[in-house]
């Protein structure tokens, strides 16, 4: 086997490992269920929201910065939201609010 073609077996071996053990680190928590069951599938969006940068910044200030925009910013759409109170979008947003609330608990950030 060539180089390149190894490195590129190893390369996704990696990142298939990292979803996997972020995946699997997530404590039993399903934000959506029973109100949003359905919206979208919330360990995998945590999953994709943990590897974002600020959970991996050397910066002590994050993640909780992040998550507390995150949540100001999606509190905020959720008060200024003038559609169907039925709506799947806005349904989707309190549950993205759940999740953060809940990364902000488990990262012990104030102000949570």
């Amino acid at each position: 086997m060539k180089k390149p073609q190894l490195r590129k077996i190893i390369k996704e071996e990696i990142a298939r490992l990292q979803k996997t053990n972020i995946t699997e680190q997530l404590p039993i928590f399903n934000p959506c269920d029973p109100d949003c069951q359905g919206t979208f599938n919330c360990k995998q969006w945590l999953a994709g929201v943990l590897q974002l940068p600020p959970f991996s910044s050397n910066n002590p200030n994050q993640p909780c910065n992040f998550i507390q925009n995150k949540i100001n910013q999606t509190q905020n759409w959720i008060n200024n939201f003038s559609g169907n109170p039925q709506s799947q979008q806005l349904a989707l947003k309190q549950c993205k609010l759940t999740a953060f609330n809940y990364l902000c608990q488990q990262h012990n950030c104030p102000n949570c």
